[in-house]
């Protein structure tokens, strides 16, 4: 909800609009994004090709960039088509890493793995996003405070870090492979 909160008390928009931009955003961005991502990774060769990370880093920039500009800008249609974007990008990146991670664990394991998965995308993601956001606003500024925008958004660059070295680490991976046959 931090979303909507921004939208109504940061930029001050009516709750109609705040309502219809974030239903249209939420409904229309992830389900495009994934669509695209499948088609995407079935182009390039699914989820075991060299190419599904790259693709990946490629649009986790994509993310950065759209993300970081957010809280500087006052226009409904600026943040409404960035935090789109970022949306659409999230739902783009998602499917194609978690087919990666699966691929990397054993058939047998792959249930429980993306139950863990699941669980710490939501009590590292998406449950504390809105707790982060306020407490951060609470603390900076109150309920007119960017800061708290500022943080969720900077924390794009944090998952590109993170996506950078799950690459590295798949690279090694199959070099290691590579040597032993």
């Amino acid at each position: 909800m931090w979303v909507s909160d921004y939208l109504g008390e940061v930029l001050e928009l009516p709750q109609a609009t705040v309502v219809l931009a974030f239903a249209v955003g939420c409904v229309t961005a992830p389900v495009l994004g994934a669509i695209l991502s499948g088609i995407v990774a079935s182009r390039f060769g699914g989820y075991t090709s060299p190419h599904a990370m790259p693709s990946v880093i490629v649009a986790a920039l994509v993310a950065v960039a759209v993300a970081l500009p957010v809280p500087y800008f006052d226009s409904l249609w600026v943040v409404g088509a960035l935090l789109w974007l970022l949306l659409f990008v999230g739902a783009f990146i998602m499917p194609i890493l978690t087919g990666v991670m699966l691929h990397t664990v054993e058939v047998d394991d792959r249930p429980q793995a993306n139950a863990v998965a699941n669980l710490c995308y939501n009590l590292f993601g998406y449950v504390p996003s809105p707790v982060v956001y306020g407490a951060v606003c609470s603390a900076f500024g109150g309920r007119q405070s960017r800061a708290g925008m500022k943080v969720l958004m900077g924390m794009t660059v944090v998952n590109f870090v993170f996506i950078c070295c799950g690459h590295l680490a798949i690279l090694r991976v199959r070099r290691a492979r590579s040597t032993v046959k």
